[in-house]
């Protein structure tokens, strides 16, 4: 499954809605966090680089 197939998921703090996939749940005991800078989206990371990573 490519990353780009996957589902983004959304939690909501402090009344803010933040979106995130998660890739390979459960697959590692330590997670491997990405974050983009201020004002760039989830799209922007070159899906063959994650799917590198996590598949």
């Amino acid at each position: 499954m490519s990353y780009l197939r996957i589902k983004n998921e959304v939690i909501t703090v402090n009344g803010k809605k933040i979106a995130y996939r998660e890739l390979s749940k459960g697959q590692s005991k330590f997670p491997l966090v990405m974050l983009v800078h201020l004002a760039a989206n989830m799209d922007n990371w070159d899906p063959k680089l994650i799917d590198r990573l996590t598949f």
